[in-house]
């Protein structure tokens, strides 16, 4: 084993034990002081590890040169406005490319421990979960970045702060326009906080998408796309335009990368089934307990539906794999609840299930470490030498 790799596994290991064990520390804290004191560890772990990656995939590559045109104020490419001002500014501050990298992981993660404060005694559990819902943050560096203010934008939302809210979200679409879609929510807000669908309904529909449907069959989307061009959805910026103009070829499989990607393993879909279906189960008797907890598990339940579907493009899977991302928090409200000593003694079945359900969602973000088979694939920022990017 290479000295890159065996640093590689290291780190992963690591971050995925740090998030393990702070979780649990977090959620024993008992003032705001304290949790952020104790926070400062995970978020720190994972923008030292997932911000000092160099060469990650393709993205890291390409941005590196939009890094530097947008600093240069040479900018070939149209991208939103809040993106445009945040690499100007830094650039212009004397940061490093790989520092911004680090600051949008930071800040990722702040972001992510800001929304669990609110749900402060199921963090030992949704923690853990973090490293394999943010593994295509590697890649989705503008995508994540304005993910950051969607979720402070659902943090707001929790706490009465409307306003607040839709500032955040703006500031998110601003960075990444196809954050677009989060406004439909965030404008139904009472109703996905009032209704939900029924599990046996949701669980129905999880089984049939992941074995059943197929992204090619939902012509619904380009009538959406039609809709959306036909009041000018589209002029807000050249990239959405593209999109919604090409979305029949996308679901086809004809766009390349922004068409159809290798389906899912059979032992992927179940190993996920496992992961999701208790959490819908049993995460409806429990969420109407929490302030918003009816609003983030209907936002699950939809992300759990369509990610079977939507995975197989990249473009649509962003948007799914944001909604699935919820399920750290309803996750850790299930599991913080039935993994209990009582519920071992009177409900055997209900803690044997979620243990294996709650093993099923970390196993990801474990055996992420072992991913990758080349050491081009997992070097750090101190593995660069005088490089700046990877060719691509």
């Amino acid at each position: 084993m290479s000295e890159v790799k065996f640093n590689y596994i290291v780190l992963k290991l690591l971050l995925f034990a740090v998030f393990l064990i702070f979780g649990w520390i977090l959620s024993k804290t008992k003032s705001n002081k304290t949790y952020w004191i104790i926070a400062f560890i995970p978020i720190l772990t994972f923008g030292f590890v997932e911000g000092l990656r160099f060469g990650r995939m393709i993205d890291y590559n390409l941005y590196y040169f939009r890094y530097i045109d947008i600093g240069q104020g040479v900018i070939e490419e149209q991208y939103e406005p809040l993106f445009l001002l945040i690499c100007y500014t830094l650039y212009n501050c004397g940061v490093p490319y790989y520092i911004f990298i680090f600051l949008q992981c930071s800040f990722l993660m702040f972001s992510t421990i800001m929304l669990m404060k609110n749900y402060r005694e199921i963090v030992a559990y949704a923690l853990p979960f973090i490293p394999f819902l943010f593994l295509m943050n590697e890649n989705f560096i503008r995508w994540y970045l304005a993910f950051s203010f969607i979720l402070l934008s659902v943090n707001a939302l929790i706490q009465d702060k409307k306003n607040v809210s839709w500032v955040w979200a703006i500031c998110g679409v601003l960075v990444h326009f196809g954050f677009f879609f989060y406004f439909f929510f965030l404008l139904c807000h009472k109703f996905f906080n009032r209704v939900t669908i029924k599990p046996i309904y949701s669980i129905c529909l999880v089984f049939a998408a992941t074995f059943l449907f197929s992204i090619t069959n939902m012509r619904i989307l380009i009538i959406i796309s039609d809709f959306l061009l036909s009041i000018g959805i589209g002029n807000l910026s050249n990239d959405l335009n593209f999109y919604l103009n090409n979305m029949a070829q996308i679901i086809q499989g004809d766009m390349g990368t922004l068409g159809i990607l290798e389906e899912r393993s059979f032992s992927n879909n179940v190993r996920t089934l496992l992961a999701c279906i208790p959490v819908i189960y049993y995460g409806h008797r429990y969420v109407k307990l929490y302030k918003s907890g009816v609003y983030i598990y209907n936002l699950f339940v939809i992300g759990a539906i369509c990610n079977p579907i939507f995975t197989s493009v990249e473009l649509l899977g962003r948007i799914s794999g944001s909604l699935l991302f919820f399920i750290c928090i309803i996750a850790g409200i299930v599991f913080t609840r039935l993994l209990t000593k009582q519920t071992l003694r009177h409900h055997f079945f209900a803690f044997m299930i979620c243990s294996l359900s709650f093993f099923a969602s970390c196993w990801p973000s474990i055996s992420i470490a072992f991913r990758y088979t080349y050491d081009m694939e997992m070097l750090f920022i101190w593995d660069a030498g005088s490089r700046k990017y990877l060719p691509y």
